[in-house]
């Protein structure tokens, strides 16, 4: 199993239950890269992501790293009568202040992503099994300068890198 899910599945929940996002044409708001162009036209945030896994530690080894990249889109939300309006930078700013809190704590953070994936409610948490998160940090970020977006879409950006073990595969040792 990919780590990257149960990450994934992590800021999810994290950005649902502190920021309010719901789903968009009944889909996640946090997908691949290659499904964008299927939310271009929202302008509900939605977050893109794209990872990558070090190999340089060998098959045999247990613990190994990995980075995750966020792409956060918006755009401006005109004010309704029950939502006042919210611009696309602080949308933004506001998902990407709330995933450094949550996955910027190292050991803390590995040990809420498994405490999630792993929950019996959590209706994926089968998916999960064999793949524990070990840490994460925060490499990188940068938010959207208001002055660069005049009330069309916006992008902000964070990066995670992230320790993990799968025990995906049984080896016999020979003496």
């Amino acid at each position: 199993m990919n780590p990257i899910y149960a990450i994934n599945d992590y800021v999810w929940n994290v950005l649902r239950q502190e920021l309010g996002w719901t789903k968009i044409n009944n889909k996640v708001p946090v997908l691949p890269s290659r499904e964008q162009p299927e939310f271009e036209g929202q302008t509900k945030p939605y977050l893109i992501y794209k990872g990558s896994r070090e190999t340089g530690r060998g098959e045999l080894s247990p613990v190994r790293l990995g980075v995750v990249q966020y792409m956060i889109y918006a755009s401006d939300i005109a004010a309704t009568q029950s939502t006042p309006s919210k611009s696309s930078t602080s949308q933004i700013s506001a998902a990407i202040d709330l995933i450094d809190n949550a996955l910027n704590r190292l050991d803390e953070s590995g040990m809420d992503i498994n405490r999630n994936a792993y929950n019996p409610q959590n209706p994926r948490h089968a998916a999960f099994n064999g793949t524990h998160v070990t840490w994460t940090r925060i490499i990188d970020t940068d938010t959207p300068d208001p002055s660069e977006n005049e009330g069309g879409k916006a992008v902000g950006y964070i990066s995670i890198r992230y320790q993990y073990s799968v025990a995906e595969k049984a080896y016999t040792v020979l003496y």
